[in-house]
């Protein structure tokens, strides 16, 4: 189950002092920071740039020893150290603070999934914090609170969006639910050298990017040069989505069968919330959630991922998440662009993926539904075994097997949610396959709210 809690670090820094060998002073033993955690140490310039812009919530502990290495945005050789959340290179032909450059480890790390930051949907250029140079926005306002709070010290007075830029980057995503390297699921926004996480009550939290980039194989470069993408239509501005401190759509306008995360705020702590989708002619239906849990966080937030539909008809649609328990409702509006006939088939989120030789009923239902199965194509006295795909991506093997009958290897499997604990909603999916491999179904469903 997700969001999986983060471990809060809380401890005081120890300044290790190694006993001095021969000719060794005292003040190269005071330059020298060591970290039990991961038996390393930072020194010099490198020690004085880690305290003065951030420290440990902002760069981690060091995990490798300093060293001379190629970077890999000039291929040039420079004193480098790989932290936790980053990597320091020591550029001494710049004058101070210029001297210690960063990764650019978000663009890294996206590479290294194979996904292209420049074609991600962009926000409106009328958006609150919009950079031009991206493309992007920061709408999230824990997002923003922390990017605009956080800086390298440059001399300017309080924290100026240049000593924000040089410590963060600039946005190369808009803010959406991903799942971590950790296995939370949690709201995410990317940027050039970061990755922000939004853990509910353990606040902004920065993503190990360097542990990742560090262990993850770079991609071999192509041969020859790969095709160009065919430009992204522009997206039309974002206007007329009025603004609600308690519930919001992120992005606040889409095109239909596009994926959207819902907040909703002000609800009771640990409460289940009900959910409806409200058309712009009033009609009240299901909101297809895609991903997220039952439950209000501890601070009587929820959030959630879902689609609508790509034949939603244009115009302004209210997602409303009402508590149980409180029967407070709160509703984050939506706006959806008139499709473009002239842009490429547009991947509809809304729709359940494909099924192959199964059936399931129903195919959607509230916190509680009991689903039931039903395949064919298997040979009588086939061995089958069961494995559920949760909304995370996570599979989860049955501690069971079915001998299949007539062609069906689901008799008497059925599949429902508890309401009394936290689960997770959004869309689950169940595989029978033959213990060779050699037979296979797969059906999906979609759990509510």
């Amino acid at each position: 189950m997700y969001p999986r809690s983060m471990v809060a670090l809380i401890m005081s820094l120890i300044f290790v002092l190694v006993a001095a060998g021969p000719g060794r002073s005292a003040h190269a033993q005071a330059a020298e920071q060591c970290f039990p955690e991961t038996q390393q140490c930072l020194s010099g310039r490198f020690r004085d740039y880690w305290q003065q812009s951030g420290g440990l919530a902002v760069f981690g502990f060091p995990i490798t020893a300093a060293d001379n290495a190629p970077s890999r945005e000039t291929g040039q050789t420079y004193l480098t150290q790989w932290l936790e959340r980053n990597r320091f290179e020591l550029h001494p032909e710049n004058q101070a603070p210029y001297d210690v450059l960063l990764g650019r480890l978000g663009d890294d790390r996206l590479r290294q999934q194979g996904r292209d930051w420049q074609t991600f949907p962009k926000a409106d250029p009328g958006a609150a914090h919009f950079f031009a140079q991206t493309g992007h926005a920061i709408t999230h306002e824990p997002f923003w609170r922390y990017w605009s709070s956080h800086g390298l010290e440059l001399g300017d007075r309080g924290v100026s969006e240049r000593e924000s830029l040089a410590l963060f980057g600039l946005p190369i995503s808009e803010p959406a639910l991903e799942t971590n390297a950790s296995g939370d699921t949690v709201l995410t926004q990317w940027f050039e050298r970061a990755r922000f996480e939004d853990h509910g009550a353990q606040g902004v939290l920065l993503g190990l990017l360097g542990n990742e980039v560090r262990t993850t194989p770079q991609p071999t470069p192509s041969p020859s040069p790969s095709p160009s993408p065919s430009p992204t239509p522009a997206q039309p501005a974002c206007t007329g989505v009025p603004d609600s401190p308690v519930a919001q759509a992120v992005p606040a306008c889409i095109y239909g069968g596009d994926k959207v995360v819902i907040i909703g705020r002000q609800l009771d702590a640990h409460e289940g919330v009900g959910m409806w989708l409200t058309k712009p002619d009033g009609t009240i239906v299901e909101f297809p959630v895609l991903r997220g849990l039952s439950r209000t966080n501890e601070e009587g937030t929820y959030t959630v991922e879902g689609a609508l539909s790509a034949q939603s008809a244009p115009g302004i649609y209210g997602v409303t998440i009402q508590g149980r328990k409180s029967g407070r409702a709160v509703t984050a509006l939506v706006k959806v662009f008139p499709a473009d006939p002239g842009a490429p088939t547009r991947v509809d989120y809304a729709q359940l993926p494909e099924a192959v030789n199964a059936t399931v009923n129903p195919i959607s239902g509230p916190i509680g539904t009991r689903f039931g199965f039903k395949t064919t194509g298997f040979k009588n006295g086939t061995i089958v075994r069961i494995y559920a795909i949760t909304p995370d991506g996570s599979t989860i093997e049955s501690d069971f097997e079915i001998i299949a009958s007539n062609g069906d290897a689901a008799k008497g499997v059925t599949f429902a949610t508890g309401l009394a604990e936290e689960e997770q909603v959004g869309v689950h999916g169940v595989i029978f396959e033959s213990k060779d491999g050699a037979q296979r179904a797969e059906v999906y469903f979609r759990v509510q709210p």
